[in-house]
């Protein structure tokens, strides 16, 4: 993920923390957010198709049945997160490649006190002594020490280099690895991310000084593209969008018109602006082991990873591991 205005380390997160909550989780995500989005015109055919006595009664008792069959959703959904499949074929690595460590902190680990992504490209340590399992899934941490990369003298086409021989060495135990880039675009470590990376998702708000944003993260993947040809933009995700905020409409407009001239889209699915999304980052749980209510961006990133794995050949069919 690559910074595109705002979200990207919670969307790292939920992606990586639910790549492999199984088929029955996404569905039941995507239909609970049909049933939400659907409102409106669930309460009109509901009205339309029955005879109330007055305006308020109807719109009383239209509300109360999309209600009832929202919460049956919600708790299909929250069964289905509870009892995940036993056996996935997916085991995600998180790779934090943020001086902030803020994907760190939200795995329960203490920033700052294990061997980072760092010392792996100093070659202090060796990439498998410096991943940590949580019971969140395993991460690479990042950390404060990332911030030298700039500064130590080591040659920058030599790291960018010699990054790829080291994902390589885990790629039979991990997949996907999903990387959580920096806040600042000029940092080193985006450089080297976005270098041995296969596929980039640009996160952003649909806010009108964020699809700056975005175009600046196009430009800075066309760039990288000398040092890796294969770099593919798998698309734009939307975070905190409103359905019926008037400004987010047009600024999504505008984005899709900015992002078609660099042969990309945005993504169908939208995050939804939830309380939960922070709730969780606070007691640094996945929002998926913290939800017990069917929260609205719940259902929003298991729709949007379904909709990832669907588009993109090479994540829905993982090597065989040996």
């Amino acid at each position: 993920m690559i910074k595109g205005g705002g979200g990207k380390t919670s969307d790292t997160k939920a992606t990586t923390t639910g790549i492999n909550r199984g088929e029955a989780a996404f569905n039941s995500g995507i239909e609970l957010r049909r049933i939400q989005l659907g409102r409106k015109q669930f309460i009109q055919n509901t009205i339309a198709n029955n005879n109330y006595p007055d305006e308020k009664t109807a719109k009383y008792e239209a509300d109360k049945a999309h209600r009832k069959i929202e919460r049956e959703a919600e708790k299909l959904l929250v069964s289905t997160l509870k009892n995940p499949p036993q056996h996935s074929i997916y085991t995600p690595l998180a790779v934090d490649f943020d001086r902030q460590a803020s994907l760190t902190h939200s795995y329960g680990l203490q920033k700052n006190t294990l061997p980072t992504l760092y010392h792996v490209l100093k070659g202090e340590v060796s990439i498998h002594e410096a991943i940590v399992q949580t019971p969140q899934g395993f991460i690479l941490p990042g950390g404060a020490s990332l911030s030298y990369l700039a500064n130590t003298g080591m040659d920058y086409l030599a790291v960018v280099r010699s990054f790829r021989p080291i994902i390589d060495q885990i790629k039979r135990f991990f997949f996907p690895i999903v990387i959580d880039t920096s806040a600042s675009e000029n940092d080193i470590a985006n450089d080297i991310a976005l270098a041995v990376a296969d596929g980039v998702i640009i996160p952003t708000n649909a806010e009108e000084f964020d699809k700056e944003g975005v175009v600046d993260a196009l430009g800075k993947i066309n760039r990288i593209r000398d040092l890796n040809p294969n770099l593919e933009v798998l698309g734009v995700l939307l975070n905190r969008f409103g359905e019926t905020d008037i400004v987010n409409q047009d600024v999504l407009a505008d984005i899709k018109d900015d992002v078609a001239k660099h042969g990309t889209t945005v993504f169908d699915t939208y995050i939804r602006e939830c309380t939960t999304v922070r709730k969780a980052h606070r007691v640094r749980q996945s929002i998926f082991d913290y939800d017990e209510e069917g929260a609205t961006a719940t259902a929003d990133y298991l729709t949007f990873i379904k909709e990832l794995l669907d588009k993109n050949e090479r994540l829905r069919c993982p090597k065989l591991k040996n």
